[in-house]
Formats: C-alpha cells, structure tokens, sequence
C-alpha cells in the first residue's frame, strides 16, 4: 500500500528544504556536536510544542555564529507540564529580551502566543546572546543567557 506524501509536501517549505540539503552536501553533511562552553548564538527557532510523549515543550534551537562550531545547533527541548518547569523556562524566556513583556503562564493558548510574540520581537531586533551552555550535578543540560546583542 503505497503513502500518499501530498498533503505533507504542502505544509513543508520544499525550496528551503531543498536548499538545507544542498548546503548540507556542500559543507560535508556533518556538525560536530558542540561540547558544553560559551557560545555567540541566534535563536533560529523558539516555539511551544507537544513531546513526543504528547506533554508541552519549549523547543529552542540555538545556532551557533562564531568559532569551531560555527552553523552547529545546540537543541534545547524543555517540558513546561508543572509549576517548576514553567518557572525554569520562564526564567529563560524572560533573559531573552530586557525590553519586551515578560512571559507569564495563564493558559497553553495565551503561553504559545506570548513565546510567539517574543520570536517576533527577537527577529525583528535581530537579537543575538552568549550563551552559556552546561551540565547540572544532575547531569543535566543547562542553558543560560549571559549577555544580549543587538545585531
């Protein structure tokens, strides 16, 4: 039985994926995943979404501007389904501008739209961070904004 793939090829951007793949061939096909340190990043995605085990999640991409591991992405996936990890994103969320609203938790819907607006914001003002990029005594990966660049 074959897939009928139609109506996906109308939700994917096919030229910019055509162009991902071209400039992967080009640049050998391969990142090196970066190893925990400081890094001069652009947020390249920043979205409320569903994990695969169907809870909501922030999920980050980070790419990284400078150094050996120039155009890496770090990924950063964090649940938001309890009072804690909503306040850990929020901390984060909040550190990604100084001037725009900060991001407070009243429902999913109104959380979504508000991380949208703040995606918009950071575009629009071509926002770059020093990002400092961590394990906790947990083992855990950690994210944090040290500094904003206007770009």
């Amino acid at each position: 039985m074959a897939i009928d793939f139609s109506k996906y090829d109308k939700m994917v951007d096919l030229e910019g994926l055509k162009t991902d793949v071209k400039e992967a061939m080009e640049n050998g096909g391969e990142f090196k995943d970066a190893p925990h340190g400081t890094y001069e990043v652009q947020i390249e995605k920043l979205e409320l979404g569903m994990s695969k085990s169907d809870k909501p999640m922030i999920k980050i991409w980070y790419k990284i501007l400078e150094g050996d591991y120039k155009n890496n992405k770090i990924f950063h996936n964090q649940l938001v389904d309890t009072g804690q990890k909503i306040h850990i994103a929020k901390q984060l969320l909040d550190s990604f501008s100084e001037d725009e609203k900060p991001i407070e938790f009243e429902t999913y819907q109104q959380y979504a739209e508000d991380i949208d607006e703040l995606k918009k914001y950071i575009d629009d003002n071509k926002l770059e961070y020093s990002l400092e990029y961590s394990k906790n005594k947990n083992g855990y990966d950690t994210f944090k904004i040290l500094e904003v660049f206007e770009g």
